[in-house]
């Protein structure tokens, strides 16, 4: 990694952008306390980490640096920014209120909502490497709220540059990338690391007992080794740091220009991994409850707040509130006030949520 982007790193952790991401939980509410949950800001982290050991590891097996720019860990950090309260609940709740205010004319995305948060911030200004960490960061640019046209330009010049870069350095590549490679990259190493922050969380969800229960239905060849992790929980969390290794080394590039497995067996386990956290986790009645009590508190702020026809409304943010006011219609307030909620914080929707609950009709 070069100096430059070590201080754009530096410049992010530290920003505005970056520490909102620090009071959003990842999957549920910090409702279980200090030693709990991952946040946004853990896991862009972590996900930081993954992409850097993917891309030495797949640059070693292929024999081409896939991250030249040094680009990788910055892709990483950036990928969560649009993240609104509640991640993906809230991201769901937003857009439904969004659709239903404006009668389906203005929605809300997550990866839409991050290109706009890094524009505004001006977090990439001046690097050298803009254009190329915006067409990883795009999954979809034809979702974005604006510049949609220029970004498209970027991502199709840059997935074309990735992919004459593999084949001028002697990759036999017979169809050109679908995204850049630190796109691909970036996508598996957030796959990855759910798994393994899910499984951690599960320690404080799950008994040791039930965790062994769920540890019963791996392979068979993987089976013995994780039960016998679960006599603590310490030991089960560094059994789990070993295979988050194998779990990321475990990539390489097909000439179809997709990431494909190496080991078969280790494949496996990641996806069954990825089911039984579905099974015992995601869906845990514990973490199910908590999600219907956010669930409340997500409809009561965004239903509160689009309803500004027939009530006046509070604001959470005075720069929002003169965005607001000074709307020319109904779709730009609608817009102002989707934005606006789209920068919740857990803390924040839940402080906004206490003082307007009690607001009369």
């Amino acid at each position: 990694m070069n100096l430059e982007m070590m201080e754009l790193e530096r410049k992010i952790l530290s920003s505005k952008e970056g520490r909102r991401l620090a009071q959003i939980s990842l999957a549920v509410d910090f409702v279980y306390g200090k030693d709990v949950l991952y946040t946004r800001y853990m896991h862009s982290l972590e996900v930081a980490n993954c992409s850097q050991i993917m891309s030495a590891s797949i640059s070693k097996s292929i024999g081409i640096d896939v991250d030249p720019k040094h680009v990788a860990r910055i892709v990483a950090l950036l990928h969560d920014i649009g993240h609104t309260a509640f991640s993906h609940a809230g991201e769901v709740a937003l857009n439904d209120h969004t659709l239903k205010a404006s009668g389906g004319s203005v929605f809300f995305d997550g990866n839409a909502n991050n290109y706009t948060r890094i524009r505004k911030s001006k977090i990439l200004k001046g690097s050298t490497n803009e254009d190329y960490i915006l067409a990883s960061l795009c999954k979809h640019p034809e979702s974005l709220y604006e510049d949609q046209e220029k970004i498209l330009k970027i991502v199709d010049r840059e997935i074309k540059n990735d992919s004459l870069y593999l084949r001028e350095n002697g990759f036999k590549l017979r169809n050109n990338l679908k995204q850049t490679l630190q796109c691909l990259i970036m996508d598996t190493a957030d796959e990855v690391c759910y798994i393994i922050s899910d499984l951690t969380d599960a320690l404080n969800i799950l008994s040791l007992d039930e965790l062994k229960v769920m540890m019963s239905e791996l392979p068979v060849k993987y089976r013995n080794k994780f039960m016998e992790a679960t006599k603590g929980k310490n030991i089960f969390k560094t059994h789990l740091q070993t295979f988050f290794m194998k779990f990321a080394t475990n990539f390489t590039i097909s000439e179809d220009g997709q990431l494909v497995t190496i080991d078969k067996d280790i494949e496996e386990l990641r996806i069954t991994l990825a089911a039984l956290n579905k099974k015992y986790i995601i869906n845990n009645k514990k973490i199910l409850d908590i999600r219907e009590k956010n669930g409340v508190i997500l409809d009561t702020v965004f239903g509160f707040l689009f309803d500004f026809e027939n009530r006046k409304i509070t604001f959470p943010s005075q720069f929002y509130r003169k965005r607001f006011l000074d709307a020319k219609s109904k779709e730009e307030k609608i817009k102002a006030i989707r934005d606006m909620s789209g920068s919740f914080t857990d803390k924040g929707i839940v402080d906004f949520y206490n003082k307007i609950k009690n607001i009369k009709e």
